[in-house]
């Protein structure tokens, strides 16, 4: 039972610390760093203080829960689709600094932006949306717990 009461815990704390980062894109285009910052402390920390139960999951996998299905959410999907738009963004405005990028007529620069930034809305409207609940295998769901060191870097790289 403390095993479920901690996952829940830690559950909560994931949910309010995104919470909090939807929040802050809803009212303002600066981006406040500190609820990712304590988005990764609360991974780090939970990771390195439960690695043990995080590593017999894995056993469970390859032994009894071979044949179980579980309910879960593709997450390691999330992270990936989230790390390629950040990637992507970065480039756009790397390209956008950069001297050797030229756009003659104000009206081109104007809508280039609008372009950008009405991608950019419907992809963390789409980011931010309820996931979507799949019934999976345990050896399958269990590829979600890679995502605890993918989502740390994302949030590394990110935070920077």
């Amino acid at each position: 039972m403390n095993d479920q009461i901690d996952m829940q815990g830690f559950l909560t704390t994931i949910r309010d610390c995104c919470k909090d980062i939807q929040t802050t894109w809803a009212f303002s285009f600066d981006l406040n760093p500190d609820p990712i910052k304590k988005l990764k402390e609360t991974i780090q920390s939970y990771a390195l203080n439960r690695g043990s139960d995080i590593l017999s999951f894995y056993a469970f996998a390859d032994g009894r829960g071979k044949y179980m299905f579980i309910d879960t959410c593709q997450v390691l999907d999330l992270v990936c689709r989230y790390e390629t738009y950040h990637d992507d963004f970065f480039q756009f405005i790397k390209t956008v600094i950069s001297p050797d990028w030229r756009i003659s007529e104000e009206d081109e620069v104007c809508n280039y932006l609008q372009q950008g930034l009405k991608a950019d809305r419907a992809f963390r409207k789409n980011l931010l949306a309820q996931p979507k609940i799949e019934r999976l295998v345990v050896p399958e769901a269990i590829k979600n717990l890679d995502a605890i060191m993918a989502l740390v870097l994302l949030l590394d790289k990110i935070y920077d």
